[in-house]
């Protein structure tokens, strides 16, 4: 589907599906969870299915500081998922989570705009 890139998130075994349109993002949620959404406002948004193991990110305008939300949040996630605590004494293993998927995440919204 265009719009929609998916990305294998090691070593955490995440299927990442990184999506840039807002009509992709609902289609694509809709595979998960049944319902529409309005995402008429939004920027930017970040869901998660299968215990964690499917995170979906999108990112509607563009911008680096909604990818960076947006991932921030998908980070969370799937460190909880894993039994990881976000905290002071497992900032690196966020951190690298977190500038790993913005890096692949950048190179697909760059080759958009």
């Amino acid at each position: 589907m265009k719009n929609v890139t998916v990305i294998q998130i090691d070593p955490y075994d995440v299927t990442l599906y990184f999506i840039t349109s807002r009509k992709a993002y609902a289609k694509t949620r809709a595979k998960f969870l049944k319902g529409k959404i309005n995402l008429k406002d939004c920027v930017g948004m970040s869901s998660h299915f299968n215990n964690g193991n499917v995170q979906l990110v999108g990112v509607f305008d563009g911008k680096p500081c909604t990818l960076a939300h947006e991932v921030a949040h998908m980070c969370f996630k799937v460190l909880e998922a894993c039994g990881i605590p976000t905290d002071h004494l497992t900032s690196e293993a966020f951190c690298y989570l977190m500038s790993s998927v913005v890096s692949k995440c950048w190179r697909i919204m760059s080759k958009e705009l």
